[in-house]
């Protein structure tokens, strides 16, 4: 289980040999442009209108969503992006989740490469022979606290 959003620059030094879907679609589509400027605000408001606002977060909240043995968890971008590295469980299985600095925001400015940055985004599982291990930032750097293998550069 492992789930990113990251930059094009970062897919493209981080995995070197990875494939990408073409831009030659058969539709005459500007890939750049935004059709929901400013979408990406958790002070908006939905277009669509969600209609079940429940209050524990604003309607326009982004969130890291997991998913795991029929459990559920959200971690609200908010959060994720003040603590930059988060230790948690679902269940029995220990996950990391890192919010870094890397990729723009496809739904705020109407030309995407003017977007702010939203931040760079994993979910993995954290165990390395059956042990758990947990994560800090030092310095800009992750690092786990048993092996103190690394540091891996914190911008994914």
């Amino acid at each position: 289980m492992a789930s990113q959003i990251i930059s094009f620059s970062q897919f493209r030094e981080n995995y070197p040999d990875g494939k990408v879907l073409s831009r030659n679609t058969g539709y005459n589509r500007n890939y750049g442009n935004n059709p929901y400027t400013g979408y990406d605000g958790s002070n908006n408001t939905p277009l669509f209108g969600a209609g079940n606002d429940d209050g524990r977060l604003p309607s326009m909240e982004k969130v890291i969503g997991v998913t795991l043995n029929d459990q559920r968890k959200a971690y609200p971008y908010s959060i994720t992006h003040e603590k930059q590295v988060i230790n948690d469980d679902i269940g029995n299985s220990p996950l990391l989740i890192i919010h870094t600095d890397g990729a723009t925001s496809a739904v705020d400015a109407a030309r995407i490469g003017e977007s702010r940055e939203s931040g760079s985004t994993g979910v993995f599982k954290h165990t390395l022979e059956d042990q758990k291990l947990s994560f800090f930032v030092k310095e800009g750097y992750i690092i786990d606290k048993q092996t103190r293998y690394g540091p891996l550069r914190a911008t994914l």
